[in-house]
């Protein structure tokens, strides 16, 4: 099967802030492109630094499995240091 991971950095520290005690934040664009190649068949990781805690792990593990499609998120600004450590 074809796989594609989604890496969300981390864009502020919602995390040490412990907003995510309270609510989740979904990475809705991330969301948006995992939905519809999930539609056509591919099978979709998605990393989020923001909660998962040992990201750099996953990331491996998952780069590990020969996707076929790496993405990063990012936006201006705190989220590129993010997108860059994962790259």
């Amino acid at each position: 099967m074809n796989r594609v991971v989604l890496f969300f950095p981390d864009h502020h520290d919602v995390r040490r802030a412990g907003r995510f005690q309270d609510r989740q934040i979904l990475p809705l664009g991330t969301l948006a492109i995992a939905t519809p190649l999930t539609a056509a068949g591919f099978e979709v990781e998605i990393v989020d630094q923001r909660v998962h805690e040992d990201w750099p792990a996953r990331l491996r593990n998952s780069l590990a499995q020969h996707p076929i499609y790496l993405g990063v998120s990012s936006m201006t600004g705190v989220q590129i240091k993010g997108g860059l450590e994962a790259s």
